[in-house]
């Protein structure tokens, strides 16, 4: 897993941004329940109020469910975006989680829209 955060003095929205790759073929190869295992995951997080997960797909071709919504932690309401990838062919996942109390989606999509394929 990777993180990024802007330096804490210049980071007034509280912004978080973590990629994570996972081995889930059998759930990278089923999108139906892929779109359940998010929404349960971000429904399960405390105060939370979260979209119905869609589909999308990348700049690159990178097939995805992403899903929005509120959630609280520590007292504090935050909104995030969770975007789940299908990398290569269905071998594994990429999940992108863009946290803040005020989300810049431009920076997200370029997140995103950022990944591409490598390699044959």
């Amino acid at each position: 897993m990777v993180e990024w955060r802007p330096d804490p003095d210049d980071n007034e929205h509280k912004e978080s941004l973590a990629i994570l790759r996972t081995d889930r073929r059998a759930v990278a190869k089923s999108p139906p329940h892929l779109k359940t295992l998010l929404e349960d995951a971000q429904q399960a997080l405390p105060g939370s109020k979260f979209d119905r997960s869609i589909g999308f797909t990348t700049r690159h071709g990178f097939r995805g469910v992403r899903v929005e919504g509120e959630l609280v932690s520590h007292g504090t309401q935050y909104r995030r975006i969770h975007a789940v990838l299908v990398d290569g062919d269905g071998d594994s996942l990429v999940h992108v989680l863009y946290t803040a109390r005020e989300l810049d989606r431009e920076r997200f999509e370029a997140v995103v829209d950022s990944f591409a394929k490598k390699g044959g």
